[in-house]
C-alpha cells in the first residue's frame, strides 16, 4: 500500500467523530447560559480544536504533494493511478473543509463559544484567532466553488472512474466519498449563510478585539508599575520580609505538594486595590522527594533544578515554575491543603504543569485561558475535583476570584484544611482554631 495513502486513512480515522459535537453543543448552551466556559469544557473544546487542526495540518500537507502528482492529461486519459490521486485529493479537501464547518455551525450555537476557539493557547501551540482565519478559509467563496466543481466533474465522469473506486485502495474510502459527496451537494444554501455570517461577526468583532487589546496593555503597564511599588512608612527602609530563611525551613517541613499557599506583602502597593486582606496564591508541587514518591515529572527550568521545593506561580512575569525561595518571599503566607487521594491529586498537578509558560492576565478576565492571574492557576487546577466547582464572582466588570474569594470556596466547596497561617498576628506560625479565627473569613 502507498505509504501516503496510510498516511491520508490514518488522518481521517484521527478526525473527531460525529458524536463530539453533540457534547460540544451541549457544552456550548451551558456556556452560554453562565456567559464563559468552565475549566473542563474549556478542555474538552480546546482538545477537539487541537485535534482537528493537527488531523487538517496532515491532510493539507498530504493533499499538496499529492497535486503535485497529479496529471489531468493522465486522468483525462483513464489512468487508474491519477484516478486514485485525484478521489484522494477530492476526500481530503472535502473533509478538511466539513470538519471545519461542523466548527462554524458549533461556534454559531454561542458567540462565548467563538471567542474561547479564538483564544491562544500555548500548551496546543494554537495561535490567537486561529479560528476566525479558519472560518474565512473555508466559507471563501472561491474554497467552495472549487470543491463544488471537482466534485461535480467526480459526478458526470463517475463511469470512468469505477475502477479506481473498486481498487482494494480504495473501497476502504468509498463510503466517505459518498459522504462527502452528499454534503457538498445539500448543504449549498447553508454553506453561503455561513459566509454571510462571517462577514456580519467580522464587522461585529472588530471594535471588541481592539478595546481588549488596548485595556489589556493599559492594564499591563499600569499593573506592571503597582507591582514594583512598595507602600511608604510601613516597613523601616532595609527592613527584610518576615518569613526568614527559618521559617522557610519550618514550612518546607510542613508543605505537601497540591498545598495551595496564599501570600502577602505588608507594604505592596496593590494591597490598596485589591479585596481582602490576602492578596496572591501559589500551588505547591513538591520537593523533589515528595514529586518522586507522587510521580509527578517536572521538565524543570534551569534556574530551579538545585532548588528542590517548587511551586507554580503567576506573577507579572507570566505562569513559570518557580522555587521556594521566590515565591516565599514575603511577610505572611497560610497553608490550604487538599482532601483528595494521591490519583485525583496527580492528575490535578499534571495538568496545573500544562499551565505553565503562559502569560500573565493583567485583565483578570477568567473566561480567557490564554493569560492566567495568580488564582486563575488554582481556578483551572482544581476545578471539578470529586465533583466540585468555582462560582466565578462579578469583579470589577469582570468574572474573577479573589484570593479571599479562593480561600473561601475551597474551604467550603472542596473541603480544603486550613493548614496553618503565618504573619497575621505576629511573626509566628499557628494551626488549630486560632488559626481559623486569625483567617477571619467565613
Amino acid at each position: 500500500m502507498n505509504p501516503l495513502h496510510r498516511t491520508i486513512t490514518s488522518a481521517l480515522g484521527a478526525l473527531p467523530g460525529h458524536s463530539w459535537l453533540a457534547k460540544m453543543k451541549e457544552d456550548s448552551l451551558k456556556a452560554k447560559k453562565r456567559g464563559y466556559y468552565d475549566p473542563d469544557e474549556d478542555e474538552r473544546l480546546r482538545e477537539v480544536f487541537a485535534q482537528y487542526l493537527s488531523v487538517r495540518f496532515v491532510l493539507l500537507e498530504s493533499l499538496e504533494k499529492l497535486l503535485f502528482e497529479l496529471s489531468w492529461k493522465r486522468l483525462m486519459m483513464g489512468s487508474l493511478s491519477d484516478q486514485k490521486t485525484f478521489l484522494r485529493c477530492l476526500l481530503m479537501a472535502s473533509t478538511a473543509t466539513r470538519y471545519g464547518l461542523d466548527l462554524v455551525d458549533l461556534a454559531r450555537v454561542a458567540r462565548v463559544t467563538w471567542k474561547k476557539l479564538d483564544e491562544a493557547e500555548p500548551r496546543f501551540g494554537i495561535e490567537r484567532k486561529t479560528f476566525t482565519k479558519i472560518y474565512q478559509r473555508v466559507t471563501h467563496p472561491h474554497q467552495q466553488w472549487r470543491l463544488r466543481i471537482a466534485w461535480k466533474f467526480f459526478r458526470s465522469q463517475r463511469f470512468r472512474f469505477q475502477g479506481a473506486l473498486e481498487s482494494s485502495e480504495m473501497l476502504e474510502l468509498l463510503p466517505l466519498i459518498e459522504e462527502e459527496q452528499e454534503f457538498f451537494f445539500r448543504k449549498k444554501r447553508l454553506i453561503l449563510w455561513r459566509r454571510i455570517l462571517y462577514r456580519l461577526f467580522s464587522l461585529h468583532r472588530r471594535p471588541y478585539s481592539s478595546f481588549r487589546m488596548v485595556s489589556f496593555h493599559l492594564f499591563r503597564a499600569s499593573g506592571s508599575l503597582i507591582a514594583d511599588l512598595k507602600q511608604p512608612h510601613v516597613k523601616a527602609p532595609g527592613e527584610g520580609k518576615r518569613v526568614t530563611e527559618e521559617v522557610k525551613g519550618e514550612l518546607l517541613s510542613i508543605l505537601e505538594p497540591g498545598d495551595v499557599v496564599i501570600t502577602r506583602h505588608d507594604d505592596a502597593l496593590s494591597n490598596l486595590f485589591l479585596p481582602g486582606f490576602w492578596p496572591h496564591a501559589a500551588l505547591y508541587l513538591g520537593s523533589s522527594v515528595q514529586r518522586e514518591a507522587l510521580g509527578l515529572e517536572i521538565s524543570e527550568p534551569e534556574q530551579t533544578k538545585e532548588a528542590g521545593a517548587l511551586f507554580l506561580e503567576s506573577k507579572k512575569d507570566g505562569v513559570k515554575i518557580r522555587p521556594l525561595r521566590e515565591t516565599l518571599e514575603v511577610d505572611a503566607c497560610l497553608v490550604l491543603r487538599p482532601k483528595a487521594g494521591e490519583g485525583a491529586l496527580l492528575q490535578c498537578l499534571e495538568k496545573a504543569l500544562t499551565h505553565a509558560g503562559k502569560r500573565y492576565d493583567f485583565l483578570f478576565d477568567f473566561r480567557q485561558a490564554d493569560r492566567l492571574a495568580c488564582t486563575a492557576v488554582i481556578y483551572r487546577t482544581y476545578h471539578g475535583l470529586e465533583g466540585a466547582y468555582f462560582q466565578l464572582n462579578h469583579q470589577s466588570g469582570r468574572l474573577a476570584l479573589s484570593a479571599e474569594d479562593l480561600i473561601r470556596q475551597l474551604r467550603s466547596e472542596f473541603g480544603f484544611e486550613l493548614r496553618g497561617i503565618f504573619g497575621v498576628e505576629g511573626s509566628k506560625w499557628v494551626e488549630g482554631e486560632l488559626a481559623c479565627n486569625q483567617l477571619n473569613i467565613n
